[in-house]
């Protein structure tokens, strides 16, 4: 396999540039999330699960080109097994851009570098554990269903986290918070932890998480309690940060424009017009007293899909306004919940919508 990349490099030779003699000056190309590419991809890459599972071992060998752009043109993989080389392609593919280029005497070059990353079960096993954010239900409670979260935990946790003690590399906190009624976080506290430090740290991350849609029980919303396991351990940390850094570096109006999801009524927007119309009542003294036209309503979509503080801001008639208050009041399907990606955080969050509906009236 290393004579299968000296071959490479050979072919690539007219892309490779190194110090054309001796007191020349030479930095290597290297990306901007990690200087040790190959410690990064071992901490991203997810290891081919079958090989894991019967506890394979092996190695790629990579042979990439970064040219004075910092765009990563071509690469080349070798692996003692197809998994390696498939997954092992598919990180690369996705750092393509990002990199920081070779440097010959002061001058960006376009170069090629050679990186090796080894696979280890043990080892995968062991940066599986550290970067776990684990949740779970305590014990006796019963619900019809469960709150919900905008997000992955981890990335509700690594995106609140701050690292309390440069002295310490590592540490672990195993906390127990609950979700109330709102879907907000009280009540954390510390079960057992390694310092105090951390410990306080992980209380703040917890209590920092955005609301949440609350557990239900038999139709109405009820506390929920859980453990969460928040493994501090600065490699992870690092890593995290600087790959957000690098997102938000490339972050635009565009991005901002996209970062709602707005809220969705279930079927389509015909399915509401027909419930609306099926239930709103017309009197006879309405059809006395009013003219048809429209009543524009302004109402809040909640973080669970209810709507809340109706206000009519085009009115058309006391009676037909009333009546259009009351069919949204007594609504009874819930729109689909919508997110915010808060890029400074790096996660999304459910939102609040504040939406205008028409209610036609007409006979």
């Amino acid at each position: 396999m290393r004579y299968l990349l000296s071959l490479l490099a050979c072919l690539a030779g007219c892309l490779l540039t190194l110090p054309a003699q001796t007191g020349s000056s030479y930095t290597p190309p290297r990306h901007i999330v990690a200087a040790d590419i190959a410690d990064y991809a071992a901490y991203r890459i997810d290891y081919p699960s079958t090989l894991y599972r019967y506890n394979v071992d092996g190695e790629s060998i990579c042979l990439l080109r970064v040219d004075t752009f910092g765009i990563l043109r071509e690469h080349y993989v070798s692996a003692t097994h197809p998994e390696f080389r498939r997954v092992t392609e598919q990180f690369f593919e996705a750092m393509h851009t990002g990199w920081l280029p070779a440097r010959l005497n002061g001058e960006k070059v376009d170069t090629t570098l050679i990186v090796e990353i080894d696979f280890s079960p043990d080892d995968y096993s062991e940066r599986a554990w550290r970067k776990s954010q684990p949740l779970e239900p305590c014990y006796g409670q019963e619900v019809d269903s469960l709150p919900r979260f905008p997000d992955e935990v981890r990335r509700l946790v690594m995106g609140n986290m701050e690292w309390p003690d440069p002295n310490i590399m590592a540490s672990v906190a195993v906390c127990r918070f609950t979700v109330n009624e709102q879907g907000g976080v009280e009540n954390v506290h510390v079960l057992k932890g390694m310092y105090e430090t951390f410990n306080n740290e992980a209380c703040r991350i917890i209590s920092s998480f955005p609301r949440l849609i609350p557990a239900q029980k038999d139709g109405k919303y009820v506390p929920f309690d859980y453990f969460l396991t928040v493994n501090f351990w600065h490699t992870d940390y690092s890593y995290y940060q600087a790959a957000r850094a690098y997102a938000l570096s490339r972050y635009t109006e565009a991005d901002e424009a996209s970062s709602y999801s707005y809220p969705t009524f279930p079927g389509d927007m015909a399915a509401w017009n027909q419930y609306i119309q099926t239930h709103l009542q017309v009197t006879d003294r309405m059809r006395q007293e009013c003219h048809p036209g429209r009543v524009i309503v302004s109402f809040d979509i909640d973080i669970d899909g209810t709507m809340k503080n109706f206000e009519i801001i085009r009115p058309l008639h006391p009676l037909l306004d009333n009546e259009a208050l009351r069919v949204l009041q007594t609504f009874p399907v819930r729109w689909n919940t919508g997110y915010h990606n808060n890029t400074e955080r790096g996660y999304r969050e459910f939102h609040v919508n504040r939406v205008a509906m028409p209610i036609i009236f007409k006979w």
